[in-house]
């Protein structure tokens, strides 16, 4: 007997519907996407807030400048370091469009240790919705030079004001803490990778989603090869250098902007 493809409307877009982190599995939205792409169902609509403004705070300890990642530091800076994560975010989650942006970075901690880059950077962002005629904007506040003794490395955290509600979202609040005489106080993120003693009791496994997505991207490059899988099969499955191109347009006009006494830069589109 035929199968008539249904509509689905999903009413908001909290932490069950959306998921969390990259591990969304078992989640509403995740789910009713896959449906959508097996054929099961036909429309898919999601009815949660129009959002007015965002603002999206993310930085990093100094060691991160000074040492991990040295050698190309000054040819970069955090926006474009941290925030494009973000920019993707609101690329994916909202459908949105990022017509222009504007930005402004602070020099002094890192420069004085011969580091030419910026300590931090914030930058707006003007986007556009399909559907919409009025636009919401973005604010960014990042830095790569917080103290070393933070309690997590990175501070990120993401705020939706809506018409209808808000939003708010702190991702060192992973629900494990730790507290030590040799380190203080630690939040710890216990998704990322961590090893756990196996069944058998012989090894240990190592799971998380840094391991998952590694994995699935080794996997993936294995098809290829195989003749399993085509580039286009991945292009709805995967992040892609296509889907990639919107948010590097992103990155290249907070940096025109930077390099413009803080003018207003149109992003360009990238196809």
């Amino acid at each position: 007997m035929p199968h008539t493809p249904i509509d689905v409307l999903v009413i908001g877009a909290g932490m069950h519907v959306s998921g969390r982190g990259t591990s969304g599995y078992g989640t509403v939205l995740p789910a009713v996407v896959q449906a959508h792409r097996d054929g099961l169902v036909g429309r898919l609509l999601v009815a949660a807030t129009n959002a007015n403004s965002i603002q999206v705070e993310y930085s990093q300890r100094r060691i991160i400048p000074e040492m991990v990642f040295r050698s190309w530091v000054e040819q970069a800076n955090s926006f474009q370091y941290l925030a494009v994560h973000y920019v993707d975010i609101l690329l994916f989650a909202l459908g949105a469009i990022p017509r222009r942006a504007m930005a402004i970075g602070q020099y002094g901690y890192l420069k004085e240790r011969s580091i030419n880059t910026y300590d931090s950077v914030q930058a707006l962002i003007e986007w556009g919705v399909p559907g919409s005629e009025v636009p919401f904007v973005s604010t960014f506040l990042t830095n790569w030079v917080d103290p070393n003794k933070t309690s997590a490395l990175s501070y990120q955290s993401i705020k939706v004001f809506g018409t209808t509600g808000r939003f708010e979202s702190d991702q060192r609040d992973r629900g494990l803490q730790l507290v030590t005489e040799a380190d203080g106080i630690e939040d710890i993120n216990p998704y990322f990778a961590q090893t756990y003693p196996s069944p058998r009791g012989s090894s240990r496994e190592y799971r998380g989603y840094g391991i998952d997505s590694i994995r699935a991207f080794l996997d993936d490059s294995k098809s290829l090869l195989d003749g399993e899988r085509t580039p286009a099969d991945l292009e709805s499955l995967r992040p892609t250098f296509r889907q990639a191109l919107r948010s590097t347009a992103v990155v290249e006009a907070v940096n025109q902007s930077l390099q413009s006494k803080s003018e207003w830069v149109p992003v360009r589109p990238s196809e």
